[in-house]
């Protein structure tokens, strides 16, 4: 997966409803992706269909009034980011000739690389700023970021070892079963 995207247009500068200018930029990711070739290890370049979308550049930003970092690029410039495609909640939108459609994928800029440390969640963010919510939700994905250390994932483990020796020992206790074996030492090892 590739670190940057391209500007390939530049719209003309519009105004939205509250009188601030803006222009659209028309992004694609490059039509190359890097391979190994599994025979000989050799890394060479495989074509690819590159995947497009637009996004806004504000001469001032609604937040701090400062002009947005794209403002005055051109094309051909390169972009720190990647174009993402996921699958959605359904969302309509009428087309070009008034039919309306129902889609699930949607596409975004996400200003992160698929190598970032929280990259899910600025993909979910991404999404979720351009109106759009994850088929999975951004607090499962958060959860997950926050969650996936392999310490917290030891500690998880034993947790749930324990609880299941704790419902086996009721069970035992309560007279659910009985365990007849010369192994039972064994038995209570796995637990």
């Amino acid at each position: 997966m590739s670190n940057f995207v391209t500007i390939i247009a530049v719209s003309d500068v519009k105004q939205d409803k509250n009188g601030r200018n803006y222009k659209r930029l028309r992004i694609e990711s490059p039509s190359f992706e890097e391979v190994v070739d599994p025979i000989t290890g050799e890394i060479g370049y495989a074509l690819a269909r590159p995947i497009k979308t637009t996004i806004t550049a504000y001469e001032q930003s609604y937040l701090d009034d400062a002009p947005d970092y794209l403002w005055n690029a051109v094309a051909g410039t390169k972009v720190k980011g990647s174009i993402q495609r996921r699958t959605v909640a359904p969302y309509t939108f009428k087309s070009s000739n008034g039919d309306t459609i129902t889609a699930t994928k949607a596409t975004v800029f996400v200003e992160a690389n698929a190598t970032d440390e929280d990259f899910d969640v600025a993909v979910a963010k991404a999404l979720e700023a351009s109106g759009h919510t994850l088929v999975e939700s951004l607090e499962s994905i958060l959860a997950k970021s926050v969650n996936t250390t392999p310490e917290k994932e030891e500690v998880k483990q034993e947790a749930e070892k324990e609880e299941e020796k704790e419902e086996v020992e009721e069970a035992v206790a309560a007279g659910a079963f009985s365990v007849v074996s010369d192994d039972a030492d064994e038995l209570e090892d796995e637990f």
